[in-house]
């Protein structure tokens, strides 16, 4: 065999050799190598409370999951179990095994305040009633307050804000918050009068109101308002808003305080002056013209006692004045004048009140 011959079979089994090689490390007849993957299960308890993300899945080995537990309306994420124990709401999980975990939620705690109620002299609140009240955060609560006979239900007051209608004795409020809320309530009286002089030289009036006529009218108070006068025998008890006032019906008109701009004066006057004496006065400053257009300057009334045992003290009463313990020099006075004409005359009426109630 010739030196040539011999050395390309040598290079030929070499070559033979490392492909064998190359097969035997290879193995190129298995295909590739497969991967490991793992499965990653979720629930919820109880069911219906909160959700899972993601909700599960196969995942290679290796693999780090990062999974969320969402709690619905009403409840809070309480902690993992199953093969996770952890108490936070995210955690990553590396999928090396088999995994299935469980999200458990509780009810989320229902905030709760209290509801305090009271009412002012001449009425209470029947529902729900006076007192401390204790509800969850949210709830409508019903509202009704009732006044007592004499007595006008006025508004709320306090912690108003989420009250339907202040202004309305019927009304709701949602509760929000720690709420301490009032009813309050003013006293009305009714008066009877008769008319016993008509001043009306430019005949303001038509000739609408004549002596003799009877007149009605109803007067409103607060009474918790304050005294503004500093003397010990005099009690000024000036209002500034509506309902209090005075409306008289005569003759088909209507004096009435302005309950957009009410001024309205009581003065409980006791055992004043050098000769002591008792008065009892209302006067309503700001009114609504006539139907006619006629200004009202005045609406007043006036009782006198020069006895002074009309009345034991100066503070505002509750009650209507008992009129035969009262002399009506002044009576129930309506003045005003014609608005084109300021200079010309006014006109003017006196009543003797009959009765109160």
């Amino acid at each position: 065999m010739s030196r040539n011959k011999l050395a390309g079979i040598i290079v030929v089994c070499t070559i033979v050799i490392v492909v064998a090689i190359v097969l035997v490390v290879l193995k190129p007849w298995e295909g590739p190598a497969s991967t490991q993957t793992y499965t990653l299960t979720t629930a919820v308890n109880p069911p219906g409370t909160g959700s899972v993300s993601p909700s599960g899945g196969q995942y290679e080995s290796g693999v780090q999951v990062t999974v969320t537990a969402t709690p619905a309306s009403g409840y809070t994420f309480d902690y993992w179990s199953g093969s996770a124990s952890e108490t936070s709401p995210t955690i990553s999980i590396t999928m090396n095994d088999d995994y299935s975990i469980t999200a458990n939620f509780a009810a989320a705690p229902v905030d709760r305040h209290d509801l305090t109620i009271s009412s002012t002299e001449g009425g209470s609140v029947t529902i729900p009633g006076e007192g401390t009240f204790t509800y969850d955060a949210g709830t409508v609560v019903d509202l009704v307050a009732e006044a007592e006979e004499g007595y006008q239900f006025v508004n709320w007051t306090g912690d108003v804000g989420t009250i339907d209608d202040v202004n309305d004795a019927t009304t709701t409020v949602t509760i929000n918050g720690e709420y301490t809320i009032t009813a309050n309530f003013v006293v009305t009286i009714n008066i009877t009068a008769q008319v016993e002089t008509v001043d009306d030289p430019d005949n303001i009036l038509g000739g609408a109101i004549n002596v003799g006529d009877i007149i009605t009218g109803t007067y409103t108070y607060n009474p918790a308002t304050t005294d503004s006068n500093a003397l010990p025998t005099v009690g000024d008890y000036r209002h500034t808003s509506s309902p209090c006032g005075i409306t008289v019906n005569a003759g088909g008109f209507v004096f009435q305080t302005d309950p957009g701009n009410v001024d309205f004066l009581v003065e409980i006057v006791n055992d004043h002056g050098t000769t002591a004496r008792d008065n009892y006065l209302l006067r309503s400053y700001n009114n609504l013209p006539l139907a006619n257009g006629a200004l009202v300057e005045h609406i007043a009334w006036q009782l006198d006692d020069p006895t002074a045992t009309a009345i034991s003290s100066e503070a505002l009463p509750t009650t209507p004045p008992i009129l035969t313990h009262w002399e009506s020099t002044f009576g129930l006075t309506l003045r005003g004048h014609d608005p084109d004409d300021p200079m010309g005359s006014d006109y003017f009426v006196r009543a003797h009140v009959t009765a109160v109630e």
